[in-house]
Parts: C-alpha cells; sequence; structure tokens
C-alpha cells in the first residue's frame, strides 16, 4: 500500500475533520444483489440497510444501488426477512467503499415450505360435544374461510400461536377428563397438519401458560408458576429453547404475577401483564429482564396486549367499570397518546395485530356470554383506526379464542 493510500484510510477511520488537511476522501457506490431460492420466497422483497445512506427496498432476487457513498468502511445488513427465510452467511457486513469505484456485495436468501403462511389460529369450543370441557385447534384464512380442525385429542389445547418459520403451531394444554392423566397446564409444539406433537414442558405440580415465539423463532416466552418453601406460588415469565431444554426465569419477582409475555418486533424487549395485591399494569422490559418500565398506569384492570409491526404501538384490552366490559385501547409505547379503538356493547379480548399491521384481531364476548350458554364468543378484526369491525369466524354455536401469535405472515 502507498503511503498516501496508508493516509486515505487513516484519515477515513477518524472523524472527517480529523484529517489534517480536511481533503475530501470522494465517494462511490455500492450495488446490493440479492438472491433467493427455496420455497414460499418472501413476494414483498427485503430491506437494505447501508450505514449513512437511506434504507432502501429491494426485490427478493434483484439488486439496489447506492451512489454517492463515502469512500471507506460501512456496514451493510438485510432485514424484513419472512420467518421461512433466513441468510446463512453472518450479517450485518463491512463493505469498503473506494473513491469512484462500484462496490459489488451478495446476499443468499434460503427460505423453507411454510404451509401456515398466510394463516390465521384458533381454539374451538364446542360445549355441546358432552366433555366437561373441550378444546382443539383449527386453521383458517385471515377473512375466515377455509376453516378446518387440525387436532381432535383429549387435550384442551389453547392459545394456539404459529411459529415464525410458518411450519408450526405452539399452545398450552391440559386433560381434565383422566385422572391418570396430569391435569396441568404444559406447552406443546406440532407441525402445521398436527402431526409430531411434542411436550415442552412435564411438571405435573406447576402450570406453564400462554406461550409467544421470538421473532426469530429462537426462544419462547411463557408464563409459568413458581413455587415457594412455603407452598405458595406465583407467575414469572420464563424462556425456554423450541426443543424444551434452557429452561430460566427471566422476572424473578415473588411478589408480582406477571403473565402473557409479547416480543417486540425486534426480539429486544418484552411487554407482559404484572398483578400485585394492590394493582395490575402492562410493562416492558428488555429481553434479559432488565429495564422494567411500566407502560400503563391504571387503577381499573387491564389484561394482555400486542406490539404493533412497526414496534411503536400497543394494543391491550382494559376494564370499562361502568360497563363491567373489556374494550380495547392503543397506545404508545412510553405510555403517551392512549386511545379507545372498539367500544362494542360485549368484551374485547386477547388483541394481536396482523403481520402488516393493517388489522387487528381479538376475541369478542357479546352481552350475555356464558360458557355453556347459548351466546358465544367469536374472532373479529378491526383495522387500528376503528373501522371496519369484521366477524371472521363466524361461528355463532361454538367459542373461539386466540394465542399470543395467532397470525402468519
Amino acid at each position: 500500500m502507498t503511503a498516501a493510500r496508508k493516509a486515505l484510510v487513516l484519515c477515513l477511520s477518524l472523524a472527517p475533520a480529523a484529517c489534517g488537511d480536511g481533503a475530501d476522501p470522494g465517494t462511490g457506490t455500492v450495488e446490493v444483489i440479492t438472491v433467493s431460492g427455496g420455497s414460499d420466497v418472501d413476494p414483498d422483497g427485503y430491506t437494505v440497510h447501508l450505514a449513512g445512506a437511506r434504507a432502501e427496498t429491494v426485490p427478493a432476487n434483484g439488486s439496489v444501488t447506492f451512489a454517492g457513498v463515502t469512500a471507506g468502511d460501512h456496514e451493510v445488513s438485510l432485514t424484513g426477512l419472512r420467518g421461512n427465510c433466513t441468510v446463512p452467511e453472518a450479517h450485518p457486513r463491512l463493505v469498503r467503499v473506494g473513491e469512484g469505484e462500484i462496490m459489488h456485495t451478495r446476499f443468499e436468501v434460503v427460505c423453507i415450505h411454510a404451509p401456515l403462511l398466510g394463516r390465521m389460529v384458533y381454539t374451538k369450543v364446542d360445549p355441546s360435544a358432552g366433555r366437561e370441557v373441550t378444546g382443539d385447534i383449527y386453521i383458517m384464512t385471515p377473512d375466515g374461510s377455509s376453516q378446518h380442525r387440525i387436532t381432535s385429542t383429549v387435550l384442551v389445547e389453547s392459545y394456539a400461536s404459529i411459529a415464525p418459520d410458518g411450519a408450526r403451531i405452539l399452545f398450552h394444554g391440559a386433560d381434565w377428563e383422566l385422572s391418570d392423566v396430569r391435569d396441568d397446564f404444559d406447552l406443546y409444539v406440532m407441525n402445521a397438519d398436527g402431526t409430531g406433537l411434542v411436550a415442552l414442558t412435564t411438571d405435573r405440580t406447576v402450570d406453564d401458560l400462554e406461550p409467544a415465539w421470538s421473532p426469530d423463532g429462537s426462544v419462547i416466552a411463557f408464563a409459568g408458576d413458581t413455587p415457594h418453601p412455603d407452598g405458595s406460588y406465583d407467575r414469572d415469565i420464563y424462556f425456554i429453547d423450541p426443543d424444551g431444554t434452557g429452561r430460566v426465569n427471566i422476572t424473578r419477582t415473588p411478589d408480582v404475577s406477571e403473565s402473557y409475555p409479547a416480543w417486540s418486533p425486534d426480539g429486544g424487549q418484552i411487554l407482559f401483564h404484572g398483578d400485585t395485591d394492590s394493582s395490575n399494569a402492562l410493562f416492558v422490559m428488555n429481553a434479559d429482564g432488565t429495564g422494567i418500565t411500566a407502560v400503563t398506569s391504571d387503577t381499573n384492570y387491564v389484561g394482555m396486549g400486542s406490539w404493533s409491526p412497526d414496534g411503536s404501538r400497543i394494543v391491550f384490552e382494559g376494564l370499562v367499570p361502568e360497563l363491567a366490559y373489556y374494550d380495547l385501547f392503543l397506545i404508545d409505547v412510553d405510555g403517551s397518546n392512549r386511545v379507545r379503538l372498539t367500544n362494542l356493547p360485549g368484551s374485547e379480548q386477547n388483541p394481536s395485530w396482523s403481520p402488516d399491521g393493517s388489522r387487528i384481531v381479538f376475541e369478542y364476548y357479546p352481552p350475555g356470554y356464558r360458557y355453556w350458554g347459548p351466546v358465544k364468543s367469536e374472532v373479529y378484526s378491526v383495522r387500528p383506526d376503528g373501522t371496519t369491525l369484521t366477524n371472521v369466524s363466524r361461528t355463532p354455536d361454538t367459542n373461539e379464542t386466540l394465542g399470543a401469535n395467532p397470525w402468519a405472515p
């Protein structure tokens, strides 16, 4: 390397003002190429981030060019990948841009078959079935068509969620009928067609509930009972690996009962419900359990919440005391700009966003709802501005419930 070239490299590694003669390092061009293969390639493409430049969209198989890039080292990364697609090579990566040069960098994306893409998963309970408690998992399209059952077991299956890869379903289940089978709730995972059922937890002394996939599918958060030496229990947020190993208590708060964990879109934070003898609220914490911050400060009860896909807002259920029903509310992550989303005559609960942020799906319990009665719960959806309320499931003779991630990309 020539002395002049060494001087230029040193200059580029420092702040511009540190370059002795203030010389302009010049600019070059970066071309980012994407090559996607496998099954169910994302038709929407991806987003390319180049340090110091505006993010740009790129087709699944195509390229995007960044001109006028300051000469030097720049970090480039690819985001917006659907859960069934991965980049085998490490990224973000550094690219070195020379003055007047064109730098090419290529991202290879591999996608696997995702049978649940564009589908919604839910639990249907038929009180007329003659069992004390029933619950089987169904899938449908988001408009309510193509409903079909994928489980038929003695388990009471509930809180079903679709994995980010669109190929597996997670839920909590119990058996409340057979005395020789454990009757606590455990976590289960199975294939999209109901085969390959595996119990992730099997401790018959505690309940493990409300599982939620991390955005990359590598970790499952859930609410689990924590026993104490005096025989009492409290409920904490736990992590577990998708193969059932690596269980760890994240919150470790004996004076607070936590429930309904929900991951932020970037996987860096978790929203959850915290309850004490005198108060309750929604909280956000870092994924390692640190930095717990209250989002709500209600004297009235609040329940399950869900992040918007862009990570800026939260939808949650809140009790309206004068009506004795629950409505849905929107709030910014910092607790500001709270607005009421629904105001139906019954209760709206367990809300979740659609992957594109255009709809919010929830359980609706009409006035007079009783588990064994003639009035049943159904799955509804609404736009984030409160318009276009839609009955999705249209099943007035059975009860339908949702989990943390009911809607696949």
